[in-house]
């Protein structure tokens, strides 16, 4: 899902701009997945995790 947006928005603000901010999400998401004490929780850091795990691809072409 964030694959071909992030592709996008590293042709236009650079690498570093979008990966840097991708990774925080997924950290922070990790964290959420890993402190999570209902389902509902689970679901929502799993969901930014994912999504900040799909910037990494976007950057990572060429």
């Amino acid at each position: 899902m964030m694959q071909i947006p992030s592709g996008l928005l590293v042709d236009r603000f650079g690498k570093k701009a979008i990966l840097l901010p991708g990774f925080i999400l997924f950290g922070l998401g990790t964290s959420i997945v890993a402190m999570a004490s209902t389902l509902t929780v689970l679901y929502v850091g799993s969901i930014m995790a994912g999504l900040g795990c799909g910037t990494f691809y976007g950057g990572h072409i060429p």
